[in-house]
């Protein structure tokens, strides 16, 4: 019988059944970061500790940016444990969007590397020119050769063919809309408004609307509009950006956007658009 159990012993170590040996205990290492959500430009700071304690030693922090094709991870710095085994990290984001940042402490002794990894959203403006936009009546353009009151059509678009209408996808990531809209001093004889509507698709319910005025030539309006709607179980935001022009008599372009920027969490934004 002894010898039985001497060979089926033998052939579950040739078969790889016996138990392994016990996997290294890994550091622990908790982090938090100090804003969950920034508005691009602004410092973040990472902070936290390590266990089992680690005085003098360093953990290195790593940073993963929305605009990372590559999915990796990119060396932002390193900080040193403290005399209680607490590190602290300041560092100021390069580009905007949700942002992942990893803290690593490498393996010593017998403790296996630990790590652990925080996200935070990253604020900063989009130029409306940017995101995908549907024509979905009339004319609507980029264009920056008209002056709205004397004010440059920088990043601006022109309604025309009557009553033009379209819409900007928003991806559910942008918080804001800010630019000027009016009656381009080209344009004479005009009279013209414009609606701007918050939607949660892109023609279902509305979120939010601005109610333009009527405006004569040369006239002007600075529109700041949220892109949200605060309900009893959180924030909805929009996913579409509507614009709809109402245009009567004068000359083409009868209705003009300025310096338009979108305040969202998506990668490749502005830290500031200085509107007045």
């Amino acid at each position: 019988m002894r010898k039985i159990l001497v060979v089926i012993s033998a052939l579950a170590l040739s078969l790889g059944l016996a138990p392994s040996a016990q996997a290294a205990k890994k550091f622990t290492v908790s982090s938090k970061l100090e804003d969950t959500s920034l508005t691009f430009g602004q410092q973040q700071r990472v902070t936290g500790s390590v266990s089992p304690a680690s005085p003098g030693k360093t953990v290195k922090v790593y940073i993963h940016y929305a605009s990372d094709s590559d999915g990796e991870y990119h060396y932002l710095g390193k900080s040193t444990l403290s005399a209680s085994s607490r590190f602290s990290k300041s560092f100021t984001p390069t580009d905007s969007g949700t942002t992942k940042i990893k803290v690593v402490k490498a393996a010593s002794g017998s403790r296996a590397s630990g790590s652990s990894t925080n996200s935070f959203k990253n604020y900063g403006y989009r130029r409306l020119s940017t995101l995908p936009r549907t024509i979905e009546s009339g004319v609507v353009a980029n264009d920056d050769t008209f002056t709205i009151g004397g004010l440059d059509s920088t990043d601006g678009y022109r309604f025309q063919g009557g009553n033009g209408r379209a819409r900007w996808s928003t991806s559910g990531q942008c918080k804001e809309f800010v630019g000027y809209g009016g009656v381009p001093d080209s344009s004479t004889g005009t009279q013209a408004s414009a609606n701007y509507f918050a939607r949660a698709t892109a023609t279902g319910a509305v979120l939010v609307k601005h109610e333009g005025p009527f405006q004569q030539t040369g006239d002007r309006e600075t529109i700041r509009m949220k892109l949200y709607k605060k309900t009893d179980s959180g924030y909805t935001f929009a996913r579409y950006l509507q614009i709809a022009t109402q245009e009567q008599g004068g000359v083409e372009p009868r209705y003009g956007l300025l310096a338009t920027y979108l305040h969202c969490n998506l990668p490749g934004a502005e830290i500031d658009p200085n509107l007045a």
